[in-house]
């Protein structure tokens, strides 16, 4: 088994007290929190859209998605631009921190515990160090929302 087979890049995130990691092949761009406009009568978990080099992009506020009361922002947030279906959605991060490799035999399943609350968002953890790294299902984070996306 080659090296590319069994381990794969990670980009780091986080929301409130929790760190993810998304394949570093579903991240079209990383951008800093540019000027977001509201769209009004949209899912609560959508902050709203921005325009990217002519394109627009609906962003997730993942802070809403995981639970987490609004917070003041401070400058630190990045939306990172994903895609879906034919287009491209922003997931509105409190931070991103890096890139890192695991290696997939160390990917473990979703604790039961976490799977009442934010498990469905996750296919499985990473011990990275002394952190818990939740790997985002992208699908799931996204898809509950097709029909507002559809929509605009």
């Amino acid at each position: 088994m080659s090296t590319k087979e069994s381990n794969s890049e990670i980009v780091l995130f986080t929301v409130g007290d929790v760190t993810c990691g998304i394949d570093i092949t579903s991240v079209h761009e990383i951008k800093k929190n540019i000027g977001i406009t509201s769209v009004y009568g949209v899912d609560s978990d959508i902050c709203g859209v921005i325009n990217l080099r002519g394109q627009i992009v609906t962003v997730l506020e993942m802070r809403k998605r995981f639970g987490y009361d609004d917070v003041e922002l401070t400058g630190e947030e990045r939306i990172i631009i994903v895609p879906f279906l034919d287009e491209a959605v922003g997931l509105l991060v409190d931070s991103v921190e890096d890139a890192i490799v695991l290696e997939r035999k160390d990917i473990q399943p979703v604790p039961p515990h976490l799977t009442r609350e934010l498990g469905h968002f996750f296919t499985s953890v990473y011990q990275w160090d002394d952190r818990i790294i939740a790997l985002v299902d992208l699908e799931q984070l996204v898809a509950v929302v097709e029909a507002e996306i559809s929509s605009f």
